[in-house]
């Protein structure tokens, strides 16, 4: 995966906060960013340059917070259980989640069955 897909995919996110009626200001819109870590083994085992992925991830965090947005981002890959991220969703009303392309564009079901709920 190349950097610009990563920016493509959180420029929509943050572009899709701003749309409302009434702007909010710096600092009032929450976003939280999940997926797999830049060299987690499914990362590379699906074809993806990790320092590539790396480096993407970085710069679009930077942005975000740069253009005023609170931003967590969880990264953890299919071993850890989903609670590890509801706790860090916990007490947090949160106005975009945003999900790595390796998670969502994934074809492995370890991967993928989180999407199933429980």
């Amino acid at each position: 995966m190349k950097p610009f897909d990563i920016t493509l995919a959180l420029t929509s996110i943050a572009t899709a906060a701003s749309i409302p009626s009434t702007s909010p200001g710096c600092g009032e819109v929450d976003v939280i960013f999940t997926g797999l870590p830049p060299y987690h083994p499914l990362v590379t085992s699906q074809g993806f340059n990790a320092t590539e992925v790396d480096i993407g991830l970085r710069a679009d965090a930077a942005n975000i917070v740069k253009a005023g947005y609170n931003l967590r981002v969880v990264l953890m890959g299919p071993e850890q259980p989903l609670d590890v991220l509801a706790d860090q969703m916990t007490g947090v009303d949160w106005d975009v989640i945003g999900v790595g392309y390796g998670v969502r564009g994934s074809r492995l079901e370890n991967v993928t069955i989180r999407f199933a709920g429980k």
